[in-house]
């Protein structure tokens, strides 16, 4: 009797994760999937980080349009910035118009923005990398970092992830007037970020954050929220809000 080659079976999803700097962002997410490994049975996603010569935003979204197949069910994601580089708006239209759909986890001016929100709700417009770097280092915030293949980068951000991700949304939601005002796309204002959406999925995280103005209705799933009155004490806060479908 002959025997089949019994197939082998995909058992998890592939992320794939592109990435423009060569240092600072592929170190950040290296250490971030290998702590949620180490702290995580059967992780669902089996994550790559892509090692490219590219480093412009179209080359990015087409090296990770390369390693995704469409009917594969995996998924990639280009990370990059607005330092230095001026075909956004195509690399954009790339991403999102072609098929398979390429997720983009953005950052105006640099990555280094969403390092900054690690530590506080800072909207001020940088021109360039060197000059968070710089707040970082002189306000005592991060004062040894550096964009060294040596630093370790997401050890020393562990701690206060989820307050990135909080404050990098309420930096959007800061910016929504100037997007929706001026109709400006988000390669346009500066800060900004989305890098919290990369970093809850590979922590699967569902935590989803709101900030909406007292007695403005705004969404929250498939209902809207409007925050009537906030009530404060010493060990609470009390909320009156209204609710609609």
């Amino acid at each position: 009797m002959s025997k089949r080659k019994a197939k082998k079976r995909k058992l998890k999803k592939t992320l794939f994760i592109v990435c423009e700097g060569k240092n600072t962002e592929p170190i950040y997410f290296t250490g971030l999937i290998e702590d949620v490994r180490q702290r995580t049975e059967n992780y669902s996603y089996e994550v790559v980080i892509y090692d490219t010569p590219k480093n412009d935003p179209i080359g990015l979204i087409n090296e990770a349009r390369n390693l995704v197949e469409e009917a594969s069910g995996d998924e990639a994601w280009a990370v990059f910035d607005k330092d230095g580089y001026t075909k956004h708006p195509k690399a954009f239209d790339l991403a999102r118009k072609e098929q398979p759909k390429i997720n983009i986890a953005f950052s105006s001016i640099s990555f280094e923005h969403w390092v900054l929100l690690h530590y506080e709700r800072n909207k001020q417009a940088f021109e360039r990398s060197g000059q968070i770097i710089k707040h970082l280092r002189e306000n005592n915030l991060f004062k040894n970092y550096t964009k060294s293949k040596k630093l370790n980068l997401y050890s020393k951000l562990r701690r206060k992830t989820y307050r990135a991700i909080e404050n990098a949304a309420w930096l959007r939601h800061k910016q929504t007037a100037e997007i929706k005002k001026h109709h400006k796309n988000i390669y346009e204002v500066n800060p900004y970020t989305n890098v919290d959406y990369l970093v809850k999925k590979l922590l699967l995280s569902d935590i989803l954050i709101k900030f909406g103005k007292l007695n403005h209705y705004f969404s929250f799933f498939t209902f809207s929220i409007k925050i009537a009155e906030v009530q404060k004490d010493e060990n609470s806060i009390r909320l009156c809000f209204f609710l609609k479908n």
